[in-house]
């Protein structure tokens, strides 16, 4: 879990390609009266439509009441932000067992809202 106001997170062996078949979930959570920026300013993951192969996927929440706030994959030609409504995200990354690439690095950090209020 990351609950430092900023930070940086990057699929496994980045910048080298990911392995097949993984799944990882990262928490972000803050300290209440904050909201979470998600900025992804690297990525290449396997491209398929509607991203059911291998993707990076921001929630807001967790568990099962989590709402995805988008889901990638591909190349970005641009950099990519995600805002949160409240304190708590969750980073999911996925890959199956076809295609390796270089995966993705993203920055977070606390944006203060001074509501103070928790998923």
């Amino acid at each position: 879990m990351f609950n430092a106001t900023k930070g940086i997170i990057a699929s496994p062996f980045f910048p080298y390609n990911y392995p097949n078949n993984i799944y990882c979930s990262w928490k972000i959570e803050l300290p209440p009266g904050n909201t979470i920026i998600v900025t992804a300013d690297e990525m290449d993951v396997e491209f398929l439509s509607n991203c059911t192969r291998d993707f990076l996927e921001i929630r807001e929440g967790s568990g099962s009441s989590a709402v995805s706030l988008g889901k990638f994959c591909g190349s970005l030609p641009a950099i990519v932000e995600v805002k949160s409504t409240s304190n708590e995200v969750q980073v999911i990354f996925a890959s199956n067992s076809h295609v390796t690439r270089k995966g993705f690095k993203i920055q977070y950090s606390a944006l203060r809202t001074g509501k103070l209020h928790n998923v």
